[in-house]
């Protein structure tokens, strides 16, 4: 079920990064979702947000973005990428 962040990242725009990372919690445990984000080359910069259904990795402060959309990543995987457009790479967004 490991899926290779970078060969899925090379699909995407560009434009976007990856702000954070959510797994569902039915089927990701913490010590699981944080072995995966080492694997696959990323380093939160705060322990899990915790909610009921999802454990969120901020990847990247969210304040440095204009726009966010959230993806996920496969079929049946329960993790989801959320992307955001950042500020100084984009000179149409205003900071």
């Amino acid at each position: 079920m490991y899926i290779k962040f970078k060969d899925y990242f090379m699909m995407l725009s560009t434009m976007s990064k990856v702000q954070s990372v959510l797994f569902d919690k039915t089927k990701w445990t913490s010590p699981r979702a944080r072995r995966w984000l080492k694997k696959n080359d990323l380093n939160p910069i705060k322990r899990a947000d915790i909610t009921e259904n999802k454990l969120r990795y901020r990847i990247r402060d969210p304040r440095k973005f204009k726009e966010f959309r959230t993806i996920s990543v496969g079929r049946s995987t329960g993790i989801q990428f959320v992307l955001g457009v950042d500020k100084k790479d984009n000179p149409d967004i205003s900071t």
